[in-house]
């Protein structure tokens, strides 16, 4: 059931947009990319809201650290998947596949929250 959740948060992320603490969409979806791609949990984690980050530890029932991983796994497997790239640094070496892989994240902006000029994936 978690895995699966896991799964719904990802491929809502890669197909229908999101934001994080960035100034703009544009830039929070190439902070988003640029995360799973290098494989940043921590900066990954901070592109989502604070009360997201709160309700996907309590949902999943691990710990912050636990979760922070298995997200970015998720996330990182749906990016290969989405694109068919045989790894992920096909996004760091193809800047047209990471430009595609952004402007799909910046289709579905109702998941994103703006607070204090900061943007934010939020999921609720």
């Amino acid at each position: 059931m978690r895995s699966v959740l896991f799964l719904l948060i990802g491929m809502m992320l890669l197909f229908s947009g999101c934001a994080g603490d960035q100034e703009s969409p544009e830039k929070l979806a190439a902070a988003v990319v640029e995360a799973i791609v290098d494989g940043e949990e921590d900066d990954l984690w901070k592109l989502f809201s604070p009360e997201m980050r709160e309700k996907m530890v309590k949902e999943f029932g691990k710990s912050e650290d636990e979760t922070k991983e298995k997200l970015l796994e998720v996330l990182q497997t749906e990016l290969k998947e989405k694109y068919s790239a045989e790894n992920l640094e096909q996004f760091e070496d193809d800047q047209e596949l990471f430009n595609r892989a952004c402007r799909d994240l910046l289709k579905g902006e109702n998941k994103m929250s703006n607070v204090d000029g900061e943007w934010f994936i939020n999921l609720q």
